[in-house]
């Protein structure tokens, strides 16, 4: 089995690693008709102005922010 690493990997997917926060979640969108990985989320959360971790009140849980690459 080839390994690649993750930079590797997101460079790819055209994701800016010097823009990826440290908690950020990298996961893989698998598409089950096709059987196979059809691009990535990055996951982060969102901050308020003054740099804690944004709430939403109504559903008491962090706001995160969903970004899809396609497959290159």
């Amino acid at each position: 089995m080839n390994e690649t690493l993750i930079s590797e990997t997101l460079q790819a997917y055209g994701v800016d690693l010097t823009r990826i926060p440290t908690d950020a979640a990298i996961k893989p969108c698998w598409d089950r008709a096709e059987g196979r990985v059809t691009g990535i989320y990055v996951q982060t959360f969102c901050y308020d102005q003054d740099g804690e971790i944004l709430i939403d009140n109504l559903a008491k849980r962090a706001v995160i922010l969903n970004v899809f690459h396609p497959e290159p």
